[in-house]
Order: C-alpha cells, then sequence, then structure tokens
C-alpha cells in the first residue's frame, strides 16, 4: 500500500491542508468505515472510470470517478476497491468556498460529479493525473494545476 500526503504553497495553503495519493491493489476487507471529519474532499479515481457508492452497506453502486465530498456530519462506507488508486483535496475548514464559487454550502452530506462544479477542467484533470506515472509527480502536478487554475481565487484570502 501507497499512501502520501502534500501541504501545498501558498497560497492554496489557506484553503487546502492536504493532498493526498492512496493506492492499494488488495487489502483483506472489501468495505471501510469513514467517519466524518466536517471538510469537504475532492476525489478522482485514476485506476478506473468509476467510484462506488456503498449506502447503507448495500452492494456498491458506480458513481462518477471524480467527486466532490461534501462536509459529511454521519459516516460512510467505501468500497475498498475504490483504493487501487485515488488522488484527492482536503479542503481547511470553509476552504471550499473558494474552489466552488461560494457554493460550499450545497455540497453539505452529499457527493457531487466534480464536472458538474470545475466542468470540462475537471476531465482534463483526470486525464492528465493518469497519465503521469509517478504517485509523487501527481501530487506537484495537481498542486501546478490548482494554483494555475484557482490561485486568483485565493489572492484576497488570509
Amino acid at each position: 500500500m501507497i499512501y502520501l500526503e502534500h501541504t501545498p504553497a501558498p497560497p492554496l495553503d489557506r484553503c487546502i491542508s492536504t493532498l493526498w495519493y492512496a493506492q492499494a491493489s488488495s487489502l483483506p476487507h472489501s468495505r471501510e468505515l469513514v467517519l466524518p471529519n466536517g471538510r469537504a474532499q475532492v476525489i478522482l479515481n485514476l485506476a478506473r472510470d468509476y467510484l462506488l457508492d456503498c449506502p447503507d452497506n448495500a452492494p456498491g453502486r458506480p458513481m462518477p470517478p471524480s467527486l466532490v465530498v461534501g462536509a459529511r456530519s454521519i459516516y460512510e462506507v467505501i468500497d475498498t476497491s475504490d483504493l487501487a488508486g485515488l488522488i484527492g483535496i482536503l479542503f481547511r475548514p470553509g476552504g471550499f468556498a473558494a474552489f466552488a464559487g461560494d457554493a460550499a454550502h450545497l455540497f453539505s452530506n452529499r457527493s457531487i460529479d466534480l464536472e458538474d462544479v470545475w466542468g470540462v477542467q475537471a476531465c482534463i484533470l483526470r486525464d492528465r493525473l493518469r497519465e503521469i506515472v509517478s504517485p509523487q509527480g501527481r501530487l506537484h502536478f495537481l498542486e501546478a494545476f490548482l494554483a494555475q487554475g484557482f490561485g486568483a481565487n485565493l489572492s484576497g484570502i488570509h
């Protein structure tokens, strides 16, 4: 298993606490419980073209491969097969607003297709990340993409 975390440089660090990458090809269990942390995340599946939603521990239901996962107040069950290649953005409390056009409250306890939020840029980001082989290279590209695409939105945030 590979799990890496990267703290982005300013100004991204004002809104984003961590960029992370996980790769676990086989785990001894098929489901995992994720406790709420009160923060929004963006998750991109780089290993396949969907993520699995497992409501109430039911059979997995395919969802888009890139999601905005709003701040949660309840736990979530994930399928560990999704961990074959994931990259994500963990926002600081309140930090997602700069990346969601000040509509962060609409994501609470919901998962929404990243393409519905960032448009074609979400597809471009995922495609480019899939072309990069090294986990560290993927994290650095993600940081550069965010800085280029959203850096101007962060100039007034302290």
